[in-house]
């Protein structure tokens, strides 16, 4: 499948991890004029239907490295914060 994600700011991914019920975690940076480069997560299904998404951060020029899964099957994103 092909999808598109995001909106229409300027999105940067950064990795993208296989979660245990075939679906996948994003990771990325979200930038919009008001708050700067914020992290950005994304989680779908198996096919690619968004599921949850977030952006949180500071103002400035914070960014999501990568993802990894933990045991428990949760996200654990490495992120560069400013």
């Amino acid at each position: 499948f092909i999808r598109f994600y995001g909106s229409f700011v300027s999105n940067q991914p950064s990795d993208m991890e296989v979660k245990a019920d075939g679906g996948f975690i994003l990771v990325g940076s979200k930038v919009t004029p008001e708050k700067g480069s914020q992290i950005y997560v994304i989680s779908t299904d198996a096919l690619g239907n968004v599921l949850w998404e977030r952006d949180w951060g500071n103002e400035g020029s914070d960014a999501a490295k990568s993802v990894v899964m933990d045991s428990d099957g949760s996200p654990v994103v490495l992120a560069d914060l400013e």
